[in-house]
């Protein structure tokens, strides 16, 4: 067998519970950038880090459609990329929470 064959053959011959762990790998991510695009902040230096956060999972996720990413790397990157969300969101929260007494404060 030709060595290029082989990565070809490996890479068609996944199993459909692999499949369906990328269908879900995929819908996660797909997910994550719904809700950053949900997400608002007026911080310059946040929004920046929020857009790099956005570019990897689209990146992640055209490797994944292509086929040409381990499912299970795939995984753990999506998983530190879940949880820098989840860090922002608590920041994004806590500097609105102080707007907010910083506004009645003025008033």
């Amino acid at each position: 067998m030709r060595p290029l064959l082989l990565p070809f053959l490996l890479l068609c011959s996944t199993t459909l519970s692999a499949q369906s762990n990328c269908d879900s790998l995929k819908h996660l991510l797909g997910s994550m950038l719904e809700q950053y695009n949900a997400l608002s902040v007026e911080n310059e230096q946040i929004a920046f880090e929020m857009n790099v956060q956005r570019a990897q999972i689209d990146s992640l996720r055209a490797a994944l459609n292509r086929g040409t990413y381990d499912l299970d790397k795939a995984m753990m990157e999506a998983k530190v990329l879940r949880s820098i969300m989840s860090g922002y969101v608590v920041t994004i929260d806590s500097l609105n929470s102080v707007n907010k007494g910083l506004q009645r404060g003025d008033q």
